[in-house]
């Protein structure tokens, strides 16, 4: 059991090193991104953002995938 939690633990560690550049460039864009918004948009104004994103999103992915349901 321990080999395999090695094993298992190794290739985690390995994914992370090869995609260690990239992950720090979409952390510092993240950042940026987050700065610039709270900069623009007080807490209340982004949740409600966020709310209509999300209402909208999930009302395109009804009116798309929903009628699909019933077909296969």
């Amino acid at each position: 059991m321990s080999s395999t939690m090695d094993a298992t633990q190794s290739f985690y560690t390995r994914i992370l090193r090869n995609y260690e550049p990239q992950l720090s460039v979409l952390y510092e864009k993240t950042q940026s991104l987050n700065e610039e918004l709270l900069k623009s948009y007080t807490p209340l104004q982004l949740i409600a953002i966020a709310s209509l994103a999300t209402a909208c999103s999930i009302g395109l992915y009804q009116f798309l995938f929903g009628r699909d349901e019933g077909k296969f």
